[in-house]
């Protein structure tokens, strides 16, 4: 396991409070998660809204769908600035399992928000919203029983925290694609950095807003002077693990 690099630019928030704003009830659904004595009347009363009027319907076991499948779900967070690699790394991991027969599904951050999150700007609301909607979207990928596999900046501790809680018992690796800021912006491929150098990219991660690096990662990809499929390799195998459905 890589340990953080200290020169990758990191300053928290003056205030680093997140609210998980749910209109499923998370945070409600969360405490239940964690005392399974609560009585069956207690649980439903808890999953029902009481300022929306809506009741959390049961499907069948999850494990049904994982079973026709063959696999368990996981899901991959990957983490770090713009350009640092994070949707080369995810495409590579995604055909690599789709080869070893997985089934597998990106969630990268330019798509989603020109799909699902198109209405999102980038104030600092609309990022927090934009990353809630992707780790809804991750969870319910993975109910399914897919490979969900994130590529967002998300620059904020307590945003990853809070997608890390959305992902309930699904496995959730953090991965941080570490990537020197003098890197990034020497790669540049959507020539951002020059921009917001030049102010016209405001709150641009790693310039002119804040990066907070993870500070307990499952796991760290430096991916300098190392290519996509090398770094990618270093997640492959755990993923395979993790997704392994065992016969009874």
């Amino acid at each position: 396991m890589h340990v953080p690099s200290s020169s990758k630019v990191s300053q928290p928030r003056k205030a680093d409070k997140f609210r998980i704003q749910t209109g499923n009830n998370r945070s409600e659904l969360t405490v239940v998660r964690a005392d399974r004595s609560l009585p069956p009347e207690r649980l439903e009363s808890t999953e029902l809204s009481s300022d929306r009027n809506l009741t959390r319907h049961a499907l069948q076991p999850r494990e049904n769908r994982w079973a026709c499948l063959g696999q368990k779900p996981v899901i991959a967070w990957f983490t770090g600035l713009s350009g640092a690699g994070k949707s080369s790394i995810a495409s590579a991991v995604d055909r690599a399992l789709t080869a070893r027969g997985r089934a597998t599904m990106v969630l990268d951050g330019d798509n989603l928000r020109l799909g699902l999150n198109r209405d999102l700007g980038f104030s600092a609301g609309d990022r927090a919203e934009n990353i809630r909607r992707a780790a809804e979207a991750a969870r319910l990928m993975a109910e399914t029983g897919l490979i969900t596999i994130v590529s967002l900046i998300s620059p904020f501790r307590a945003e990853r925290e809070a997608a890390r809680q959305i992902a309930g018992d699904v496995p959730f690796l953090e991965i941080f694609i570490d990537t020197p800021l003098a890197v990034c912006e020497a790669r540049d491929p959507k020539g951002l950095y020059d921009r917001a150098r030049a102010g016209r990219i405001p709150d641009f991660t790693g310039i002119s807003a804040p990066y907070e690096a993870p500070e307990r990662p499952d796991l760290v990809i430096p991916t300098q002077d190392r290519a996509v499929e090398d770094s990618a390799a270093l997640l492959i195998p755990e993923l395979l693990r993790l997704s392994a459905l065992e016969r009874a």
